[in-house]
């Protein structure tokens, strides 16, 4: 079970945009747009991002992709909070 508190504010719009901008390679499905792209796209400062992004991680909402730098992936957990939030409207 998870707390979708976190969700309430710009965590959520950041986990959404990675839903949304993932591209498909080989069966596997990633964001491979860099912390700057995100940010700009988002109207996030860089920092903001990466703060952003550190805690969907730390939460395993987020994962690397294959453990490359600046190439992310939703877990499966990540998903079901999609499922839950966007079901809701």
């Amino acid at each position: 079970m998870f707390n979708l508190e976190l969700f309430t504010n710009d965590c959520y719009k950041l986990l959404k945009f990675f839903y949304d901008n993932q591209i498909e390679v080989k069966d596997n499905y990633y964001v491979a747009l860099s912390q700057q792209e995100i940010a700009d796209i988002l109207h996030f400062s860089k920092q903001k991002t990466n703060n952003i992004i550190r805690l969907l991680k730390e939460n395993d909402y987020l994962s690397a992709y294959q453990n490359m730098r600046g190439k992310y992936m939703i877990t499966n957990k990540g998903y079901k909070v999609i499922e839950i939030i966007e079901r809701k409207y």
